[in-house]
């Protein structure tokens, strides 16, 4: 099963990458990155 980034990449098809795409990407990972961080 894929999720994530790679998920919303392949979903996408060939259309033209944008800034959007992007930005969404970054804040899926910083989230997932947020949730699995130990807090300090």
């Amino acid at each position: 099963m894929i999720s994530g980034p790679m998920h919303l990449i392949i979903n996408r098809g060939m259309r033209p990458f944008t800034r959007a795409d992007a930005e969404l990407i970054i804040s899926v990972v910083t989230a997932g990155i947020r949730a699995t961080a130990p807090h300090v």
